[in-house]
């Protein structure tokens, strides 16, 4: 599954944003262009919290699926230990708690819930 110039009505991304990420570099890019850009941001804290989800964690595995390929995944951990990428130091990590937060289902859970 690709996603491109977002396919949820509304909760448009730009159209040079790809989804899922498929390595390093696209991480690191999309982590600089999120940097400041509030607009961004808020983008896809709309696209991702449209991702639905029952539970915190029904809602986290559809938004990290739609972030992350399984390849980039095996790359990733919460620590970075193990010379991988530390979600907990992305601002992609708030941007899920974001989300997460928007969704009905889930809004009243806290960030330790999340991860």
């Amino acid at each position: 599954m690709q996603l491109t110039n977002g396919s949820h009505g509304d909760m448009v991304l730009p159209e040079d944003i790809v989804l899922p990420l498929k390595d390093r570099l696209m991480l690191e890019e999309l982590e600089h262009r999120l940097a400041g850009n509030e607009e961004l941001q808020e983008k896809l804290v709309m696209f991702l919290a449209a991702k639905g989800g029952k539970s915190v964690k029904d809602s986290v595995r559809r938004m990290f699926a739609c972030l992350f390929s399984n390849d980039l995944s095996r790359f990733c951990n919460w620590t970075g230990l193990g010379h991988k990428i530390s979600f907990r130091q992305l601002a992609l990590k708030s941007i899920v708690h974001i989300a997460i937060r928007k969704n009905p289902s889930t809004k009243e859970a806290t960030e330790s819930q999340h991860f």
